[in-house]
């Protein structure tokens, strides 16, 4: 299929990139490399004739993808600070925000709004003029090889244990979001109870007593005893006290140092407050899961750490609502959602719930038709009125924006319109029952 030059987002274009790419020799100055970026971009098996340049030891380049292109025969170098994403060949060219990632290279048709975008230009001397460019960068380089992958994942690894999420803890954790994966954080899940005379004592007598503190800390700041084997100095536990069936949050605890020896043993610790870019989050559901978890023997108390991917595994119930819910900070937004998802059903459309980096309610009708959906956010919803409902009443468009909502058209031509409330959502539904069945 011909791709026009052009303003390009979201899955086109991901679609431009590899037009780009698949077609012969391709020069590719993109700052970061995530896992499996070969795949996502569907490059070929032979890379002789490709050039990548690349920021290689800022720790947002995955070894595995670098690899995979020296051993497929492509030249990679070294730009220190590169920050640009631009691709080159004989196709054409794209300079654009999407660096070669899962996040840069959609092809999720509801990010439809654009998380990336870019222009994708073929006229011959515009990309002549880029060529000189490309090469500059190039000279300016230094060239990467198999000898160096050691180095480069040591800085992946180290940038992946504390990268920023999207979401609050408690909402990746929900989502099984792949934000989990690579992190140093751990879920350690204990019984509750209180530290004997003895371990308290100890504990006093550390330098990281503080009496002030202490008369009004409503959590120990230390563990006592022995801890599971594979805990030490210096780990970060996102922890779980278990009282008579019922599970509690206490946060995220870095344990300082170890002082004593069996049950006198003390572990002073600290509360750490920004793992995730935006924080805890509401923890309620996922104690609740917790709590089903150990009841059904998925996961056991005082035993070793969970890795997160796992933790999320383990209490996972594939419930897209609550999923959703958590990921919604406002409290008329959750209404609202609640709401739509109800009334929906009563009009005769089938809901289906999509998680991962773009959640959605799907909407579909009686004959299966992906007819309307909604996108939770932080503190509204996003309404789109799809193609197919386009394409069987046209004036469905007109109609939506005269409801008074805020709207847009996006540039698939699709209508959205923001809600914020169940007043909002009411006015959706009320026009719904007018216009329904398609």
């Amino acid at each position: 299929m011909m791709t026009q030059s052009g303003f390009k987002h979201g899955h086109e274009l991901t679609a431009a990139i590899r037009h780009i790419v698949v077609r012969g020799p391709t020069d590719m100055a993109v700052a970061y490399w995530g896992d499996n970026a070969c795949n996502l971009l569907r490059l070929p098996d032979d890379l002789t004739k490709y050039r990548v340049a690349c920021d290689a030891y800022s720790g947002f380049c995955s070894p595995t993808s670098l690899l995979t292109l020296l051993n497929r025969g492509a030249e990679i170098v070294d730009v220190p600070r590169l920050h640009a994403k631009v691709y080159r060949s004989a196709a054409g060219l794209v300079a654009a925000s999407a660096n070669a990632s899962l996040r840069g290279l959609s092809d999720d048709e509801d990010e439809s709004f654009g998380l990336e975008a870019g222009i994708f230009d073929d006229d011959d001397a515009r990309v002549e003029k880029a060529a000189a460019w490309f090469d500059d960068v190039f000279d300016s380089g230094t060239p990467v090889t198999n000898g160096d992958i050691r180095e480069i994942e040591d800085l992946w690894k180290r940038q992946r244990a504390s990268r920023p999420a999207g979401s609050a803890l408690m909402a990746a954790i929900l989502e099984r979001s792949a934000a989990l994966a690579d992190r140093t954080l751990r879920v350690y899940i204990y019984t509750a109870g209180a530290p004997s005379g003895e371990a308290e004592q100890q504990f006093k007598d550390t330098p990281y007593f503080d009496g002030n503190r202490w008369e009004n800390a409503s959590k120990y700041p230390f563990f006592w005893g022995d801890l599971p084997s594979t805990i030490s100095v210096g780990d970060e536990l996102l922890c779980f006290e278990v009282e008579e069936g019922g599970v509690t949050c206490e946060g995220i605890w870095r344990i300082l140092d170890r002082i004593g020896e069996g049950e006198q043993t003390v572990w002073p610790a600290v509360p750490v407050r920004a793992t995730f870019a935006r924080g805890l989050g509401d923890a309620v559901e996922v104690c609740r899961r917790t709590s089903v978890a150990l009841r059904a023997g998925r996961i056991a108390i005082d035993a070793e750490p969970i890795g997160l991917p796992e933790f999320a595994e383990l209490i996972a119930e594939d419930d897209g609502e609550s999923v959703h819910l958590a990921q919604i900070q406002s409290a008329e937004a959750r209404e609202a959602y609640r709401f739509l998802v109800t009334s929906s059903a009563e009009l005769g459309l089938v809901t289906s719930y999509k998680l991962g980096r773009v959640p959605a309610v799907r909407l579909h009708d009686a004959s299966s038709r992906y007819v309307f959906s909604f996108i939770p956010n932080r503190a509204h919803l996003l309404f789109y009125v799809r193609k197919p409902a386009l394409a069987l009443a046209p004036q469905l468009a007109a109609q939506a924006r005269s409801l008074g909502l805020q709207n847009r058209q996006n540039r698939a031509g699709e209508q959205t319109l923001r809600v914020r409330s169940r007043e909002d959502a009411t006015t959706i539904i009320d026009w719904l029952k007018g216009v329904l069945p398609l």
